[in-house]
């Protein structure tokens, strides 16, 4: 049923886009009231195909009506149609304009054209002249819009620059930088949002977000604190506030804001993992286990799969940590720290096919991972591929020159 309303509800916003794409978002905010926006939408479209059954209707003498009605059934149908395949995180709703544009113009283009005939017989190429004033009317609309129209990365900057809080703009917009690892241009992204909307809460916690990821986490929990101040009542940044202080090793502290905030309600999941990391840095960890395997079941996500899998090789349990990487680097082989733990799992299951793979998928993600980057060398090594061994300490020695495991490999490899 909420699947079916919320169909309905981005159909008719998308027919609104393709008919004046410079008034509507490319991606729109989900509803204050779903309900309310699904009775609203079928409103629309229903007014719509009431509309093309009575130009149908008149379309036995007219067939311009006729035709009319057609593509207004079309465009009704394809805002459906790209509703439902454009979401979900696949793509901005903005990239189904083209197949709702087409026929919902040129059903007004026909009703304009027919209509002109009509009421103005005496007009020489009156119907003509409908026509083009409505081809001029949509190439202007269009052209209006056309600086995000064409990118779908530029419709998620549309969308942010219309609403600061936008629940996947921002995320959308850091996810390549964050993969390659270009901390930089994700805080430029960030830098930008918080110039067009000075007071976003989202955009304060992104900052926080990516000082995680480049595991920072003193200044994580700088931002994520001065973030938390300003929005105090958003339960994604009490969650947040909680993380980092856990992170940043204030584990007495995170414990107290986890659950304070767990009391307060919403964003459990990743309160749960906030939690596990509090009560890990206490050193209680078959608790600290049992909150992060309640945050993964809650849907909390990358973090808390990544701590599962991380305690279950501490503790030697290889089938669930495999069990709990395995679906990171399937959604994300980009994914460093992921790909290497199951390296771990592999090399200590023996499998050094497998453990090699993992290792080189994480140094194609993070060439700078010394600890991906020793454990390859250590495997090959192992395995007498001498030659791999010394490019790999190499590397590695290069890369880190303080790092003690490069001279000790080298000296093992007859490299000093």
């Amino acid at each position: 049923m909420l699947l079916l309303l919320d169909v309905v509800t981005r159909a008719a916003r998308l027919l609104l886009l393709a008919l004046a794409p410079p008034l509507f978002s490319p991606e729109p905010s989900p509803p204050a009231n779903p309900i309310v926006a699904a009775i609203l939408a079928v409103l629309l479209l229903g007014a719509v195909l009431y509309g093309a059954v009575r130009l149908r209707a008149w379309g036995v003498p007219r067939r311009g009506f006729a035709w009319s009605a057609a593509f207004a059934w079309v465009s009704v149908a394809a805002a459906l149609g790209a509703a439902l395949y454009f979401r979900d995180g696949r793509a901005p709703l903005g990239q189904g304009v083209v197949f709702v544009a087409v026929p919902a113009w040129a059903s007004l283009l026909l009703v304009a054209s027919t209509l002109a005939g009509e009421k103005l017989p005496r007009v020489r190429h009156a119907q003509g002249f409908a026509a083009l004033a409505v081809l001029t009317l949509g190439a202007l609309v269009f052209a209006s819009a056309s600086s995000w129209l064409t990118s779908p990365m530029q419709m998620w900057w549309e969308a942010l620059r219309r609403d600061g809080e936008h629940p996947r703009a921002i995320g959308e917009l850091t996810r390549k930088p964050l993969g390659a690892r270009d901390f930089l241009a994700a805080r430029a992204v960030v830098d930008e949002c918080l110039r067009l909307h000075p007071g976003s809460c989202r955009c304060q916690g992104e900052h926080a977000e990516i000082a995680i990821r480049a595991r920072d986490f003193v200044q994580a929990e700088g931002l994520a604190r001065a973030a938390h101040e300003r929005c105090p009542s958003d339960a994604a940044l009490r969650a947040l506030h909680a993380e980092t202080l856990g992170l940043s090793g204030q584990s007495m502290q995170a414990e107290e804001a986890a659950r304070r905030a767990l009391a307060l309600g919403g964003a459990e999941a990743r309160l749960r993992y906030a939690l596990a990391l509090a009560l890990a840095g206490q050193g209680k960890d078959a608790e600290a286990m049992r909150e992060a395997r309640r945050a993964v079941e809650l849907g909390a996500g990358r973090s808390a799969a990544l701590f599962v899998g991380a305690s279950a090789l501490v503790k030697g349990d290889l089938d669930e940590a495999a069990r709990a990487l395995g679906p990171l680097v399937a959604a994300e082989p980009g994914d460093a720290e992921a790909q290497y733990d199951l390296g771990l799992v592999a090399d200590r299951r023996g499998d050094y096919n497998a453990a090699r793979a993992a290792y080189l998928a994480a140094l194609r993600a993070d060439p700078t991972f010394a600890d991906a980057r020793y454990n390859l060398a250590l495997l090959t090594f192992r395995r007498g591929v001498v030659d791999e061994a010394k490019h790999h300490t190499q590397k590695l020695r290069e890369a880190h020159p303080k790092d003690p495991r490069g001279a000790e490999l080298a000296r093992s490899l007859g490299l000093q």
